[in-house]
């Protein structure tokens, strides 16, 4: 390549236009060899790394403090396996606080009339098509696809209350606008939830609370704000909670017993390089649907 480049440097017209072009190539070709050499050999010395605290984290914590007090409470860590280092995050990400759920069999008594296809319709407008899928690889573009074609394959398989990944997130969005329903008619959401609601957003809990301030002011009182936030709230919300706040509605019907199920026995896993790490869950609402309606 410095051949060629001193060649287009001493020499003018048609000729250091060529020169010109074939160094412009070989530098092309030499940013993707030396790119993909920097990438096979960090995945290669990555991959054949069989401590997990070992030069690659080394490399990337070096002086940085890590982002959580998740290793200042590992004991030894540096002579864990991946496995059990992944077991150790699970058990500080998801502690187990126990609280009780007890309650009598239930016998059903509300009737609930099918999904329709159009309540499958309505859903499938909103689903993100850029998420990843589950472990069994079907995405909301297969399902959307699928749809499309062939309706009465989710229809029948809604109806038969079954649950995996990116179903299972469609099912949930379909009990929960079932359970939002029962709640409106009758009269169950408490009058001060304005989000997760329908045709209630926070722009009118906003316009409630100025409503308020200019009310104390046109009769000469003081108003006063106190504004909470909650760290983490749903990440703490406790599955046996939602639970008992579900059972206190009375309401028994498949619907209400299906969320009860979803929310019960369930894990959180990560794979590492001798096998997947579980961990029972029982907080943490980023993919339950079911706890914004409480």
């Amino acid at each position: 390549m410095r051949a060629v480049q001193k060649r287009a440097n001493n020499t003018t017209g048609t000729e250091q236009t060529r020169y010109q072009l074939l160094f412009s190539r070989k530098q092309d070709l030499y940013k993707k060899l030396s790119l993909r050499a920097k990438r096979t050999s960090l995945k290669n010395f990555c991959t054949q790394t069989k401590n997990p605290y070992g030069i690659p984290y080394k490399d990337i914590v070096k002086d940085n403090l890590p982002p959580s007090e998740l290793f200042k409470i590992m004991d030894q860590p540096e002579e864990d396996d991946s496995q059990s280092f992944a077991n150790r995050i699970l058990q500080e990400f998801y502690p187990q606080i126990p609280i009780p759920f007890e309650r009598q069999p239930q016998n059903l008594t509300a009737r609930e009339e099918p999904f329709t296809k159009n309540e499958i319709a309505r859903i499938m407008q909103k689903v993100p098509i850029k998420k990843a899928p589950g472990f069994d690889g079907i995405d909301f573009i297969v399902l959307k696809t699928n749809f499309r074609t062939h309706p009465e394959i989710l229809i029948t398989f809604y109806n038969k209350f079954s649950l995996l990944p990116t179903l299972g997130k469609i099912l949930e969005k379909l009990l929960l606008e079932q359970l939002n329903h029962h709640l409106r008619r009758n009269n169950l959401q408490h009058p001060n939830q304005y989000g997760f609601r329908t045709n209630r957003s926070i722009e009118e809990a906003i316009l409630d609370l100025l409503d308020k301030i200019n009310s104390a002011k046109n009769s000469n009182q003081h108003a006063l704000m106190m504004s909470l936030d909650i760290k983490g709230a749903f990440d703490h919300l406790q599955y046996t909670s939602i639970k008992n706040s579900l059972d206190n509605l009375k309401y028994h019907s498949n619907t209400l017993e299906t969320h009860i199920d979803i929310l019960s026995n369930r894990k959180v896993a990560i794979n590492a390089s001798q096998g997947p790490a579980t961990w029972n869950v029982g907080n943490g609402c980023s993919h339950v649907v079911c706890a914004r309606v409480l």
